[in-house]
């Protein structure tokens, strides 16, 4: 939440600063039309929304299920840029990739491995 309040504290800063900057005749609003400036205007929302939610929904998941996602995501954007978009996929590409993949197997075996020890909570 912490990153909402900072943007709602800042957007009528910035907000005045990009208007004295268009009165000056600088700046990105203003020279490609309306359109272009209402879509410019909401590209930070569209940014933050998401954020947000993550932030919010985090609140209630645990940490190991924050943490794989963590490293899911990045490796789906990664996978996205290889397979989809071409990009070079070099060895110390892969190595590093292995790496970070091993590291992940290592810790999700030893996290199901304590937690098979632990008793479960005793019922009410």
């Amino acid at each position: 939440m912490g990153l909402l309040y900072e943007t709602a504290i800042l957007t009528p800063l910035a907000a005045g600063y990009l208007v004295l900057l268009a009165a000056r005749g600088g700046g990105g609003l203003g020279r490609l039309g309306p359109q272009t400036d209402v879509l410019l205007i909401l590209g930070g929302a569209v940014t933050a929304l998401p954020l947000v939610l993550f932030a919010v929904g985090a609140r209630t998941l645990p940490l190991s299920t924050i943490g794989m996602i963590q490293y899911i995501s990045p490796s789906c954007q990664f996978l996205l840029a290889v397979l989809l978009y071409r990009e070079p996929f070099t060895t110390t590409h892969a190595a590093a990739f292995s790496c970070i993949w091993a590291a992940l197997a290592l810790l999700t075996w030893d996290l199901r491995r304590r937690l098979r020890t632990i008793p479960a909570p005793a019922a009410r």
